[in-house]
Parts: structure tokens; sequence; C-alpha cells
């Protein structure tokens, strides 16, 4: 009997509820193995449920308010418990130079533009956690 392999967690910090349900959405469509999908509606409330519940992998919309994703990903990276935790940035503004280099000098692993599809969530997934 094999030991059943744990869930992949998946961490979504988003302002906008309804692009929170749609990666949910996709993230089940996306990937062929089980994940644990968390949502956060900003970037403090990403930080406290990173801190409480250690994901896998962190997905992180770049403008939001409270704390945009900057902010929270170099207080995600400034944390000993989750610095080795890959933070993806999502964004409409990836192509904005200036604010990518602020967010690869923050931690970010990876970008993707929005919107994006169930292939380009599973290839950053694979790609990101050597899967």
């Amino acid at each position: 009997m094999s030991a059943k392999k744990r869930a992949v967690k998946v961490l979504y910090i988003e302002d906008r509820e309804d692009i929170r349900r749609v990666f949910a959405g996709l993230m089940k469509l996306a990937v062929d193995f089980e994940t644990e999908i968390l949502l956060a509606s900003d970037g403090r409330e990403g930080v406290e449920m990173a801190l409480r519940e250690k994901p896998d992998i962190i997905f992180i919309d770049s403008k939001m308010p409270v704390m945009d994703g900057i902010e929270a990903t170099c207080c995600l990276k400034a944390d000993q418990s989750l610095r080795d935790i890959p933070v993806v940035m999502v964004s409409a503004y990836v192509d904005q130079v200036e604010r990518q280099e602020e967010a690869e000098a923050a931690g970010v692993a990876l970008f993707m533009n929005k919107p994006f599809t169930t292939e380009e969530l599973e290839s950053t997934m694979r790609r990101v956690l050597g899967l």
C-alpha cells in the first residue's frame, strides 16, 4: 500500500473576489495533482495566512489596497519560515519594467500576465515547484 501524497498548498492573494474565484476554478482544471487552494483578499491577510498555513507556492497580485504585492513579498521573504516559498506575481502590468525590477528585488520568482490560461498556470506551477 502506498502512502497518499500531500496536496500542494497554493495561496492566491488578490483583492478582487471574482478573480480569486476564477483562479480557484482554473487551478482545479489546470493541474493533474491534488491542490489545496487558499485565498486572501489583500497583502496583509495573505502574509498572515502564509504564516499560519505555510503554502508550497504563493501567487500574488501586484496592485492591491492595504498592502500591495511587492510590499507583501518583502514581508514574506523577511520571515525565516516563509523565505523559501516561491512567489509568482500575477499582474496586468507585467510589462512595466520598473515594477518588474522592484518585484524581482523583493524576491518574486516569476511573473504571469493577467489574464492567463490553464496551460500557463500549469506550466508555472510545474516550473516553480519542479514537478
